[in-house]
């Protein structure tokens, strides 16, 4: 159920997240090919892993919601069937958060700042529908004219609307 009870600090949750980013980051051996082939699947991972577990839940406790997916969370008995409700990313994560931050660890150029910044501008979570996630362009591409500024672009051009949820200052 969404309720504005449980308030969540988005400058904290990042912070956290930057840190513990950077941490990683920092531990990983980028020159030993078989070793990154084996954690990929965790390096791909560990953000959305370590939000949730910051924030305790999951489509509950996205920035944005559908009107949609609103409304099931409220009403959670009635409407929600196992699989109808997706936990994605405004903003592809990989590209705009995850590559950038990798490239810069290969190269010994990470700090938490620089995380804790593409976190601030790119990482925002939308809980949507199963159906409203058929009707965006691409679960991974920004439109072609994205000014790299607006997160909510790709749910504006797919006519997606969303709203804030209250539990974040």
């Amino acid at each position: 159920m969404v309720t504005d009870k449980k308030i969540l600090i988005r400058s904290e949750i990042l912070n956290k997240l930057s840190s513990s980013y950077f941490l990683f980051l920092s531990s990983i051996h980028w020159k030993d090919e078989l070793y990154l082939k084996g954690i990929s699947e965790g390096k791909n991972k560990f953000l959305s892993n370590a939000y949730l577990h910051l924030c305790t839940g999951k489509y509950s406790i996205s920035n944005y919601l559908s009107l949609q997916a609103k409304l099931i969370l409220n009403n959670w008995e009635d409407l929600y069937k196992p699989g109808s409700l997706v936990f994605e990313h405004m903003v592809p994560k990989d590209k705009y958060v995850q590559k950038p931050c990798e490239e810069l660890a290969k190269n010994q150029k990470l700090n938490e700042k620089i995380i804790f910044e593409l976190l601030d501008k790119y990482w925002f979570i939308a809980t949507i529908t199963k159906d409203e996630e058929k009707s965006l362009l691409s679960a991974k591409v920004m439109p072609e004219d994205w000014n790299k500024e607006d997160h909510l672009a790709r749910y504006t051009k797919a006519n997606i609307e969303v709203v804030k949820n209250p539990i974040w200052v």
